[in-house]
């Protein structure tokens, strides 16, 4: 794979404000359409648009958007 700018997947969990395991289960359950790719080291590797794909559907979810499958957030 080219150098390519990216982020690793803990990286990206803390811009997205969410769990490695969280961002994880979103590729696997096919929840955002993210292609998994990995670095020379074998580790996941995330793109910018990857990144936005993920706060968007993370900024769905706090919408209580309907199609993202998830629980409307708790009121605090």
């Amino acid at each position: 794979m080219p150098n390519v700018k990216g982020y690793t997947l803990k990286e990206v969990s803390q811009k997205v404000g969410v769990s490695a395991a969280t961002i994880v289960r979103w590729i696997e359950t096919k929840k955002v359409k993210v292609v998994k790719k990995k670095n020379a080291q074998g580790y996941y590797f995330f793109t910018e648009a990857d990144l936005q794909k993920l706060v968007g559907y993370k900024d769905r979810i706090l919408a209580g958007d309907p199609t993202t499958d998830a629980p409307p957030p708790k009121p605090e």
